[in-house]
């Protein structure tokens, strides 16, 4: 960042955001390239794929790791925990709750 140059979200120029996410984009379809070409799944690996546990268990620790934050406020009462505490409440532990009821719902899964 030059002299006298800002940005507003903490002088950092909303190019960079750009060339951020532009960069992230490339790599993450770089990779789904190769992993739809060179990726396998052995038939052992399908079983564990298919079962409701390994699924459970992604969404059960997301949904904890969401509580941590909700709970942070009552060791540390800022206004920044208490924002954290609210937004985790519409966003993480919201997504963890349908995660939970579509893995539960899912016939196919044993």
């Amino acid at each position: 960042m030059g002299v006298g140059k800002s940005g507003p979200l903490f002088g950092v120029p909303i190019a960079n955001f750009v060339g951020w996410f532009v960069i992230g984009f490339v790599f993450y379809q770089l990779f789904a390239l190769y992993l739809s070409r060179y990726d396998r799944i052995r038939p052992q690996k399908a079983k564990t794929l298919a079962s409701k546990p390994y699924w459970l268990e992604a969404a059960v620790m997301y949904s904890l790791i969401g509580f941590s934050i909700i709970v942070t406020p009552i060791a540390i009462y800022n206004d920044i925990t208490v924002s954290m505490a609210l937004v985790t409440v519409f966003t993480m532990i919201f997504v963890a709750i349908i995660s939970l009821i579509a893995i539960i719902n899912d016939n196919e899964l044993t």
